[in-house]
């Protein structure tokens, strides 16, 4: 789930109905991304994106996608009303994006050619 203003309040009714289905479930702070963004020249061949390999967010209505940068849904991994957890994780959409990302072709992914991520600067 990813928390904004808007939905705080809906935290504890999120967690009651998914976690018995899921086992596990997780939170993450709004930041607006690329979807605000326009595809980004640079390009980092040597850049891995960890989020296809740990996770994916699941929207309000079951629609799976690789990461909260994705709340556009321009990569949709798959439909939980349609597929089980399993499925999906395991399915053609994220092998393809798996691959994309070991194979130093994230940019094929259109999502991921525009997120900042690659590019990001972290401080400690």
């Amino acid at each position: 789930m990813v928390v904004m203003p808007s939905n705080r309040n809906e935290v504890e009714a999120y967690t009651k109905f998914w976690l018995p289905i899921l086992g596990m479930v997780g939170y993450g702070e709004w930041v607006e991304h690329a979807s605000t963004q326009g595809v980004i020249e640079e390009y980092n061949p040597d850049f891995v994106c960890s989020q296809p390999f740990q996770r994916m967010f699941v929207m309000y209505d079951g629609v799976c996608t690789p990461c909260c940068v994705d709340d556009g849904r321009g990569y949709i991994l798959g439909d939980l009303k349609k597929n089980s957890v399993k499925e999906v994780w395991n399915g053609e959409r994220c092998k393809k994006l798996r691959n994309a990302m070991m194979t130093g072709r994230y940019r094929d992914i259109d999502i991921c050619a525009r997120c900042y991520v690659p590019f990001a600067k972290t401080t400690t």
